[in-house]
Parts: C-alpha cells; sequence; structure tokens
C-alpha cells in the first residue's frame, strides 16, 4: 500500500539523516577542536571555493562533507573523487567525462566536488 511505501521511505530517510549526523561529527571538546567548528560553520556559510589540508586520517572528509551538510549546497550532490587512485587517463575522464559519461565536474554542479588527494592529481590537469 501506499502508507505502508511511504512509512518505510520514512524511515530509510531518517536512518541516511542518522548516518549524515555521524559522518559530519567533529568529536572532541579543547579549544583547537571548538575552533575548527567555527571555521567549519564560517565556511560552509562561504559563497566560494573551500581549500581543506591536513594529514592523512585527520578527518578532511569528515570537515568537507559537513561543510556539506550545513552549507547551502547541502540538498546538492556531494561528489568525491580520489584522486591519488587515478592515474592521469582516468583522472582525465573522471573529472571532465568521455564518451557518453558525464565528469565528476558536471555531476557536481551546483553542489560539493571533493578532490580527495588533488596534490596528487597529475600537474597537467590540475592547471585545466
Amino acid at each position: 500500500s501506499d502508507a505502508l511505501r511511504a512509512r518505510r521511505l520514512e524511515r530509510r530517510n531518517l536512518a541516511l539523516l542518522e548516518q549524515l549526523a555521524r559522518d559530519t561529527e567533529i568529536v572532541g571538546g579543547s579549544p583547537a577542536v571548538e575552533a575548527l567548528r567555527r571555521q567549519v560553520d564560517a565556511a560552509a556559510h562561504a559563497s566560494g571555493a573551500v581549500l581543506v589540508v591536513g594529514e592523512r586520517g585527520s578527518g578532511r572528509q569528515t570537515v568537507v562533507r559537513r561543510i556539506h551538510a550545513l552549507g547551502r549546497r547541502a540538498g546538492s550532490a556531494f561528489v568525491e573523487v580520489p584522486c591519488a587512485a587515478l592515474d592521469a587517463s582516468a583522472a582525465s575522464v573522471a573529472l571532465f567525462g568521455g564518451g557518453d559519461a558525464r565528469g565528476r565536474l558536471e555531476l557536481a554542479a551546483g553542489g560539493t566536488l571533493f578532490l580527495d588527494g588533488v596534490d596528487r592529481l597529475d600537474p597537467a590537469l590540475q592547471d585545466r
């Protein structure tokens, strides 16, 4: 029935929202963590691009997801590109598309594009 289907969708939506909250939670109460939360909140409301830097395992993805979730782009796509895992050819297709495939830049239009490990992306692609 429609009511049963609506209830299932509602439960799924709530579960996804709970997962999103866990994926974007910055844990800790130290002054440094509180300062980070303030910076993330400010970045979420900024209209320009945001560069998040940090050591491997430092929580960059959590920060980027939180900026996305709190900002005006929250209802739009969140697209992640694992730059370090792609050679130059694969990265070009992933970012800009090829053949019938749309690139991640196009898929993320109006949303958030997370270039994880952009420093390890081929320099020629970084210039494009």
